[in-house]
């Protein structure tokens, strides 16, 4: 009997093979194995403890947040929830989900998801989990609808202005003649030679050296490397370390797009224009880089000012 049959017969009729391997030579040897009465993903044997500790689960979204409330079956059971873009009804789902917190005991639980993503979740047994034995229920243990937080209508970009600037005066025009209708010529001063004196007073300077600008590295902030102490920066951690980290820069401005349509402190806002500038800048767009790291500057001027000057160099380097 091979062992793809003998799997076969565990998964047919629900008996557990225990298989005895012992190493020998290059190859593993199969030396017996016994059937028990003990059902796969089932009770314990003897316990009749099921797999889903959870009777029911459900969730609400509330402004940036989401709130998860659940119903145990036995009060104090250590439990693992679990949270992904798609619905969570087989091992393979667990395997692709994230872990947002173990040793949940008491409902409800608040997430802060990503922003204009669907959210599903599952909530297992700590000690199923690790024993492997996971009974997956639409509606009980896993959520069966999406949890999406709305994405808003903030802007990203420059904050309005409190007052209205004064229209700008334009340029004196003088206009001598028309070539063809609808084209302005203007009265240009012609080039003036230089002085001698000018002309030595400008050979005296120092030459400068065309700029050679180094591509920079990635820098992840030292608050984003620690446990968050709120919501929202545990939310942009989630993103910092998803998407900025592996280096997903589309993925990643999408997400900081979705995180900066709600209102966030300024700290933590000016933390998530300082990561759209670095994903700008390995996209090369430059231009929207040097924006998203003026917006980082009143939170993190130091850190930010050192960019401006590579998206400055870079800028420079592109115009040659």
């Amino acid at each position: 009997m091979t062992l793809r049959t003998l799997l076969e017969l565990w998964t047919i009729f629900r008996f557990p093979i225990i298989l005895r391997i012992m190493k020998k030579g290059l190859g593993f040897v199969i030396v017996g194995f016994a059937l028990l009465s003990y059902p796969i993903g089932g009770e314990e044997s003897g316990a009749g403890a099921s797999a889903s500790s959870v009777q029911r689960i459900e969730t609400t979204v509330q402004e940036d947040r989401v709130v998860i409330s659940f119903t145990p079956e036995q009060l104090g059971t250590p439990c693992v929830l679990y949270r992904s873009t798609t619905p969570i009804t087989t091992t393979r789902d667990i395997l692709s989900a994230v872990i947002i917190q173990s040793g949940i005991q008491a409902s409800p639980f608040i997430d802060y998801p990503i922003p204009g993503l669907p959210s599903y979740y599952a909530l297992l047994e700590e000690k199923a989990v690790r024993e492997g034995r996971l009974e997956l229920v639409p509606g009980k243990n896993t959520t069966i609808v999406p949890a999406e937080i709305p994405a808003g209508t903030g802007r990203i970009g420059l904050p309005p202005l409190e007052h209205p600037l004064r229209n700008i005066p334009l340029p004196y025009i003088a206009a001598l003649q028309y070539s063809k209708p609808g084209v302005l010529l203007m009265d240009v001063v012609p080039a003036q030679p230089l002085s001698g004196s000018s002309r030595k007073a400008l050979g005296a300077l120092p030459q400068g050296t065309p700029l050679k600008p180094s591509q920079k590295s990635l820098r992840i902030l030292s608050q984003d490397r620690e446990t968050p102490s709120s919501g929202e920066a545990y939310q942009l951690q989630q993103i910092v370390q998803e998407y900025v980290v592996k280096e997903k820069w589309d993925e990643a401005l999408k997400a900081l797009e979705n995180f900066l349509s709600l209102r966030r402190s300024a700290e933590i806002e000016g933390r998530a224009h300082f990561y759209r500038g670095e994903s700008y800048y390995f996209r090369g767009e430059y231009e929207k880089a040097l924006f998203a790291f003026l917006l980082a500057q009143t939170a993190y001027p130091r850190e930010s000012a050192e960019w401006i000057q590579g998206v400055l160099q870079q800028l420079v380097a592109r115009r040659k």
